[in-house]
């Protein structure tokens, strides 16, 4: 399995955006201390992947390709990421879901849920 995450550096605290897609774009690069991208690959013997990324910043770019918090990954961030956060609230790595990590420190906990609450109402 491939995954890329976003992590956003700002002010020592770390949100994390799992992109959906192959096209990222963060708007209002310059507000964060650093941007990075992390790729992962979860692979079980001699699977290769292979992808490929494309990467907009700028201070021009109005929306996100993506929102901290959107579990559902619907475009928003309301009451379904809410329910699907909850569930997995204080549960250990490995029984939590991953998208729910919004701090990146290997549990979802109340580090996670401020981070929510701070994108609760976000929209693409």
């Amino acid at each position: 399995m491939w995954n890329l995450d976003v992590l956003l550096m700002k002010n020592g605290s770390v949100e994390v955006m799992r992109p959906s897609g192959t096209a990222i774009t963060v708007p209002d690069a310059g507000t964060y201390d650093e941007v990075a991208f992390v790729a992962s690959v979860l692979s079980l013997e001699g699977l290769v992947y292979e992808t490929s990324y494309s990467v907009s910043m700028s201070s021009s770019i109005a929306s996100w390709s993506d929102l901290v918090g959107d579990v559902d990954q619907g475009g928003s961030v309301g009451f379904e990421d809410f329910i699907m956060f909850s569930e997995s609230f204080g549960k250990p790595a490995g029984e939590h879901d991953i998208r729910c990590d919004l701090d990146a420190n290997g549990f979802v906990d109340f580090g996670d849920f401020r981070i929510f609450a701070n994108h609760f109402g976000d929209q693409r």
